[in-house]
């Protein structure tokens, strides 16, 4: 192993040592970008966007620079740029010179904007489940062809790491939402003297009733005491 494949190795492996794994998914994407800069030092700017399963929609988002945010989100928008194409094809998308580029018509003049000159794209996923894509962007040079390996590495280890936080902030929103409805039903027990399964079927009723969510029907109830869809009386503060 020569010095340069040696110090990238180390690189990563002290990436992966530092990177926590007991945080929010926020703090999380926040902390593997950070890195990435370290394990790939000839990124200029480096983003991850993590998508709802199978879908184009962005759940987080982290970025190195924040003028990057709106480059990134513009892919969303228009339906075109590597980002898109690297999630759909599961397989690296990148462009060493985006003015000379004849892809993404509609994307590359934001690019040109934000001092952008060269791309690349990983796909981030775990066997056949998608978490969305990270960007190391360039603003000169063409990013080295020998980093690619390294990418590849670096990737795979975002890629556990962000499925371990997003499997742990769905624990957490479940949770939450079962303490919430679990609040609601206390509630109404109390102020209509009925039972459990009574109070549980009365929100349900009102989360029908209203096209609502459950969640989103506790929620309005707790804070306002009031039961979208039903024809109650208002209940009064407790």
């Amino acid at each position: 192993m020569d010095r340069a494949a040696r110090d990238a190795a180390q690189r990563v492996t002290a990436a992966i040592r530092d990177v926590r794994t007991d945080q929010s998914l926020q703090a999380t994407i926040d902390a593997l970008v950070r890195r990435t800069l370290e394990v790939l030092p000839d990124c200029d700017a480096a983003s991850l966007a993590v998508v709802a399963n199978h879908t184009r929609t962005i759940e987080a988002y982290a970025t190195s620079d924040p003028a990057l945010e709106a480059l990134d989100r513009r892919q969303y928008e228009i339906g075109e740029g590597p980002a898109l194409d690297a999630a759909d094809q599961m397989q690296v998308v990148e462009s060493a010179d985006l003015a000379q580029d004849s892809r993404w018509d509609g994307w590359r003049p934001t690019a040109a904007e934000a001092g952008i000159a060269t791309v690349r794209v990983l796909p981030i996923h775990v066997a056949d489940r998608p978490y969305g894509t990270l960007h190391c962007y360039g603003r000169g040079r063409p990013l080295p062809a020998g980093d690619l390996i390294v990418t590849h590495l670096w990737a795979a280890h975002v890629a556990s790491v962000v499925a371990g936080a997003h499997a742990r902030a769905g624990l957490e929103v479940a949770v939450d939402s079962r303490t919430t409805i679990g609040v609601a039903i206390g509630m109404l027990m109390v102020q209509y003297g009925i039972d459990r399964d009574r109070a549980f079927d009365v929100l349900k009723r009102a989360s029908q009733s209203a096209n609502r969510k459950l969640t989103a029907v506790v929620e309005t109830y707790i804070e306002t005491r009031r039961l979208p869809g039903v024809d109650r009386e208002p209940l009064p503060r407790l």
